[in-house]
Formats: C-alpha cells, structure tokens, sequence
C-alpha cells in the first residue's frame, strides 16, 4: 500500500496550481491581502520570512514564505485573480448557518522542494503556523483545511493550532472531521497522514459520545504512523482496551471495545 508523504523529491520551480494547495485562508469579498499586506505581515509578527516575490505575472499574484526553515508558496494575492473557494462539508467555531458563497481566497502550498511531503507532520505543523499567522494578521474570516473540506473559525483554528504546536492533541475536530455513519463514528481526512481512515463501531454500552471521543483519540494516536496492517489493541482516552484492525481493501481501520 502506498502512502501519502513518505518521500521528498526535489522539482525546478513551477507556477503553482490549485490542485496541491492544502489550506485556504477566506476574506471578504475584495479584501484578499497584497504582496506588500504579506510582507508586511511577516515583518510584524516575526513568524515568517517572505523570500521570493516574482512580481505580477499577469492576473496571478504569489509569493514564497519561509517558516522553520520550510517554504511554502502562497498564490492568489490581490490585486491578481483570486483562488477557487475549496469545497466545505465540515464547520468547527463558526456561526450556524456560516457559508462560504461570496468569499475571496488565497491557498497555501508547499514549495515544490517538499513536493510528496504535504502530508509528513514537519510540513503540516510549518503550514499551520504559518496560516495561523497571516490568518491573525491579514484579517482573515475563516480557514479551510483542503484534505478535510473542513472550514473553521480563525479563533478557532489559531487556538487547537497552538495547543497541538505546543505539545498538545492533534487537532482532530479542524485537521480531520468526523460524522456519523452506518457503521458508527467515521472520520474523514485522516487517510491524507496516514492512507487511511477511522470507523469506531457503535457499541460504547448506550454512551454515543465515547465514541466520539476514541475517535478523537485513535486520530492522534494514528496519525503520522504508518498504516496498520494487522490487528492491534490500543488503548483509549479512558483506559479502554481497544480492539483495531484493516477492513476492506485495507483503507479503513474498524474500532471496537476488545471483548
């Protein structure tokens, strides 16, 4: 089985595309940030380098940003044409009702010497902070995690960000999502880490929200690890013995209290 961000592979550099982009920041319609408002914003906060600005090429608008030691490349700047808005089926910190018709967007990319390594933890943590930053400083409304088709508050993006930076959880309920399925508890966007995802079978003795939070759980233990291949007993948030094992074609993992 292969698996996402397991390899770098250096490329020349290329006019990045939408296609690989991985986080988008949302503003207002007409208020995406410009060359200067980015630069700006890294002198300000002191997080982030801007390091290659190639100027306007024509309606596209970029820039390369370092961040510990690590580029990524941030396209759709003002006053160039903006980036598609990504698709979003999951809400975390936002307003009932919140909708992302009639926002502008910029996404942030890898730089192409981190091509195959988006998903490789050192990149997503770079990324996040770095998004975290221009999110707080470029007046933001929202950020989309791609992989995910999760959008999420800036507050709170910045807030599980810090905490998993920090050495806290990583932030399953942003980074990936998780809904209800047939089966139980089903997460969506682990499988970009990992190559595969979650489903915590419903049987937690009448108590649905213990499943939520082994989901919760199995995505921090999980994610950055290679896939699992054979059964195993985990252990989850409050001791339980889990029992997990490959289902399928071996691209999900069934979770179960262990008999």
């Amino acid at each position: 089985m292969s698996v996402r961000g397991r390899e770098t592979i250096a490329i020349d550099q290329v006019l990045p595309t939408s296609e690989d982009g991985v986080l988008a920041l949302l503003y207002a319609a007409g208020r995406r940030p410009s060359l200067n408002d980015v630069r700006g914003a890294g002198e300000t906060s002191g997080a982030f380098t801007l390091t290659f600005d190639p100027g306007e090429d024509g309606d596209w608008v970029w820039a390369e940003l370092l961040i510990t030691g690590l580029t990524f490349e941030l396209g759709g700047l003002a006053p160039g044409q903006g980036e598609p808005v990504p698709l979003v089926d999951h809400r975390f910190g936002l307003v009932p009702g919140w909708s992302s018709e009639g926002m502008d967007a910029v996404v942030l990319r890898p730089g192409p010497h981190l091509a195959g390594a988006a998903a490789m933890l050192p990149v997503v943590r770079g990324c996040v902070a770095l998004a975290s930053s221009l999110a707080n400083q470029t007046g933001a409304l929202a950020v989309v995690w791609i992989p995910a088709r999760s959008a999420m508050a800036t507050n709170y993006f910045e807030a599980v960000v810090e905490e998993w930076l920090g050495g806290g959880a990583f932030p399953a309920l942003g980074l990936t999502a998780l809904v209800q399925g047939a089966a139980g508890i089903e997460s969506c966007g682990l499988a970009f880490f990992t190559g595969q995802e979650i489903e915590v079978v419903a049987d937690f003795a009448g108590d649905p929200a213990c499943a939520g939070r082994i989901a919760v759980r199995m995505v921090d233990l999980l994610v950055g690890q290679d896939p699992l291949v054979a059964p195993g007993l985990l252990t989850g948030p409050a001791g339980e013995l889990l029992q997990a094992e490959p289902v399928g074609e071996g691209d999900r993992i069934r979770v179960r209290l262990r008999d």
